[in-house]
């Protein structure tokens, strides 16, 4: 039914695919869970920034806004609470210090967070304005990039329609 150079061609792309699948699964892994992480920094912001505002502590604040965020945010930020108990260190040191929680986590997005919330500690309830509006931004990003990502996926699909059906037309005509 196939040509006899059809099977070492199907088997070296089956080959090639698997080998693929396998040695990026992790990396679409870490991906997965960073994404995961960065959902909940919104409202965990929002949180921090109004307890700040009030005169909070941001370590105080950092307490109560693990009841208030979303998993896996909220084990990252209790974990965080804990390494800096125990270490002794600053937020930001917990956060993205050697041993920190973020020493797992390729984001820079919450990187970048963090070096907002140790400059919060620092500035004290004048900051909280600030952590709150950052935890809005960052939730408007995220529906603009949810709604680029939607209009983006549209383009592509009309394309790859397009391409299905006059890419063969136009072969066959040029052919002719």
């Amino acid at each position: 039914v196939l040509p006899a150079w059809a099977p070492p061609i199907a088997a070296l792309g089956i080959g090639t695919g698997s080998a693929l699948v396998v040695y990026y699964r992790p990396v679409t892994a870490v991906r997965a869970h960073v994404s995961a992480v960065e959902d909940g920094l919104p409202t965990a912001l929002s949180a921090i920034g109004r307890r700040v505002e009030r005169g909070e502590s941001v370590e105080a604040a950092f307490d109560e806004a693990v009841d208030a965020a979303p998993e896996p945010f909220a084990s990252v930020l209790a974990e965080t609470v804990e390494r800096q108990r125990t270490l002794g260190v600053d937020i930001e040191a917990a956060f993205c210090g050697e041993y920190g929680t973020l020493s797992t986590l390729p984001s820079p997005r919450l990187r970048r967070v963090a070096a907002l919330l140790g400059a919060a500690a620092d500035i004290g309830p004048p900051a909280g304005e600030t952590i709150a509006r950052m935890g809005d931004h960052i939730e408007e990003l995220e529906a603009f990039e949810r709604e680029t990502r939607r209009q983006l996926s549209q383009v592509t699909g009309t394309l790859s329609n397009t391409a299905a059906v006059f890419g063969p037309l136009v072969g066959g005509a040029t052919v002719a």
